[in-house]
């Protein structure tokens, strides 16, 4: 890439040294890049300090860190207009994107091979919660009638974007519970070992999902218990599991994978294959693709994006907080997640040597070099449903699922220092 304005924001991890940071910014700038650095200090800084970057015109905005960390990169910057290109320098427990593009594991061969870089668009994926549903003999304080609500929640703190994927189940779970400390020292054994731990504490849930085209046909309806569903753009989960054979991240469709737990004698097992061997059993899976899908959950269970768990809170009004915190079991009232598939969202850093099968397009080699100048991509938040007879026919089969009603939810939607 030419030269640029770029800022690195920084994820390390807790005791890690900053030595390395300043070895990055001497390689980025003896590019010709003017690159200012970013350190996190509390949770959740580092969207902020993404949003700060993208806002002040800095062309790169690069997470050091996990598949986290470029989380929170990729939400500054769609938050900010998807204009800038999002990077990656591999230093957390989990590197998925930087593995699959072929980013080197060092830190410094990695800014090296940034600079040698070209951006390429790719699709992301989009969560909100779309409604609420609870017992018919509810009293919640929320008006009836209403199916959706005219206008969406925006929260600063909600990561409503993903690059990668979106699991309801037990890996939110188990990423809830397993402390930062542990996850530095034992990296992603840390995981396997919670996994082996919880699982006879985990169940499995009532799912219904709803699978949908670009233009609302091509339904596709699933119901049952499932442990684990998983809602992606990458072909692979954890780096290893087939999820979704035959996907691209250019093209403009999200992959469901659902494991499903109708058989009681079988599933724990199955669960524990899944979460440890990183092995499906084609029996029990089931695949969709769509462009628009709605996924209902019991209230108490978890959501990941990228690896990170997200705050039910973040994505409800205050009255629907207030709701579910009087519901007398959280568990009885559903959450509907509304999943989006926004195509060609914005430009990311691929490695020129790159050679895989990530994209249907024309190989990376061959892509145009990165301009600030190119027109940006089909980033926009996806348009909200007109309300009405249509609305209210999609929502026929969740009034069906366990005798609930629908009630209102809603759609969500310069020099950056350290503090």
């Amino acid at each position: 890439m030419r030269s640029k304005h770029d800022c690195i924001v920084v994820n390390l991890r807790t005791g890690e040294p900053v030595l390395r940071v300043p070895t990055l910014e001497t390689i980025l700038e003896a590019a010709d890049w003017k690159t200012d650095i970013a350190l996190k200090k509390y949770a959740g800084e580092t969207l902020e300090l993404a949003q700060q970057a993208a806002g002040a015109g800095c062309e790169m905005v690069i997470g050091y860190g996990g598949d986290g960390t470029l989380n929170h990169v990729v939400n500054g910057i769609m938050y900010k207009g998807g204009k800038s290109v999002a990077g990656v320098i591999p230093g957390g427990t989990y590197n998925e994107w930087a593995t699959e593009i072929g980013m080197p594991e060092d830190p410094v061969q990695a800014a090296l091979t940034l600079v040698e870089s070209e951006a390429r668009r790719v699709d992301l994926g989009h969560i909100e919660v779309e409604g609420l549903i609870f017992p018919d003999n509810a009293e919640h304080g929320l008006e009836a009638g209403k199916h959706r609500r005219k206008q969406p929640k925006r929260s600063p703190k909600a990561r409503q974007y993903f690059l990668l994927h979106a699991g309801i189940g037990i890996d939110a779970a188990i990423m809830a519970h397993i402390s930062k400390p542990f996850k530095y020292v034992a990296g992603r054994l840390a995981f396997d070992l919670a996994a082996v731990q919880g699982l006879p504490e985990f169940h499995p849930f009532p799912v219904a999902v709803q699978v949908m085209g670009e233009d609302g046909s091509d339904v596709q309806e699933w119901r049952g218990n499932a442990w684990q569903v998983v809602v992606s753009k990458m072909r692979t989960y954890a780096g290893s599991v087939d999820i979704a054979p035959g996907a691209f991240m250019d093209d403009g469709l999200l992959n469901v994978c659902i494991m499903t737990a109708d058989n009681p004698v079988r599933s724990i097992s199955l669960a524990l294959s899944f979460l440890v061997q990183h092995k499906l059993d084609d029996a029990t899976t089931k695949y969709f693709r769509g462009t628009h899908i709605t996924i209902a959950v019991p209230a108490t269970i978890g959501v990941q994006v990228d690896g990170s768990v997200i705050k039910l809170k973040d994505f409800l009004h205050k009255e629907e907080r207030f709701a579910l915190l009087q519901a007398n079991d959280a568990g009885q009232a559903l959450i509907n997640y509304r999943f989006d598939a926004v195509p060609e969202a914005m430009q990311t850093a691929i490695p020129r040597t790159y050679a895989g099968d990530l994209f249907q397009a024309a190989s990376v080699t061959n892509h145009p070099p990165f301009s600030p100048s190119s027109p940006a991509g089909k980033q926009a938040v996806p348009a909200q449903q007109n309300s009405g007879t249509k609305g209210e026919n999609e929502n026929v089969w969740r009034d069906n699922l366990l005798g609930k009603r629908v009630v209102p939810g809603c759609r969500n939607g310069g020099h950056s220092t350290p503090d």
